[in-house]
């Protein structure tokens, strides 16, 4: 089963990780969207262990993606606000600064 996952098509296969391909991923997000708030919720807390050991940056690129999708769901895994707060600090700090170049 996890090669058949791996194999798919709609993958972007890397050295570390695989993602859904931006072109393809629409359809999938429309259907969890319409998936129930039980199954939701369970999806996204194996989501949420599966990164506990690595860097919250990858927690929260989850978490804000799923915030568009399912945003009630969110409700009680906490965190979304948190999320948008680093990641805007982040985005932040690689802006370009004239005097420090």
């Amino acid at each position: 089963m996890l090669r058949a996952v791996w194999l798919h098509a709609d993958l972007r296969r890397g050295d570390l990780c695989a993602s859904l391909h931006p072109l393809r991923r629409e359809p999938y997000l429309q259907r969890f969207a319409h998936e129930a708030p039980v199954l939701q919720r369970q999806v996204l807390g194996l989501i949420r262990e599966y990164h506990a050991h690595q860097f919250p940056v990858i927690w929260y690129e989850e978490l804000i993606q799923a915030s568009w999708v399912a945003p009630l769901v969110l409700y009680g895994l906490g965190g979304v606000e948190t999320a948008r707060h680093f990641l805007l600090r982040l985005a932040r700090s690689y802006q370009f600064k004239p005097n420090t170049v």
